[in-house]
């Protein structure tokens, strides 16, 4: 599953969130998933800045945004509540001018 959670049209941003299961992870679908979303806001919905925010302990999960030229810029403090506990979010972005 993979989708927009919302789109600012004003500042033209907006936010990957994703979700594979296990059975299909480690096979290289997600990072092509949301490689091609990237090139659809970029280029489709003429975006200028795409945020992902993934739980720190989720290395695969992390993995994504980093294999694809985000920038970390930070993490966000127990800012997910999930499976009875707070969980730190690492903050990605990647940039239009970002695009090689």
């Amino acid at each position: 599953m993979i989708g927009l959670h919302y789109i600012d049209w004003w500042n033209k941003t907006t936010e990957i969130g994703y979700w594979l299961s296990e059975e299909q992870q480690g096979n290289g679908i997600m990072t092509r998933t949301v490689n091609s979303l990237i090139q659809h806001c970029f280029n489709e919905l003429d975006l200028n800045r795409i945020i992902i925010r993934a739980a720190s302990e989720n290395t695969q999960s992390c993995a994504i945004p980093a294999r694809l030229g985000f920038i970390e810029e930070g993490i966000l403090r127990e800012a997910q509540f999930l499976h009875g506990k707070y969980h730190d979010l690492v903050h990605y972005s990647k940039l239009r001018g970002d695009q090689k």
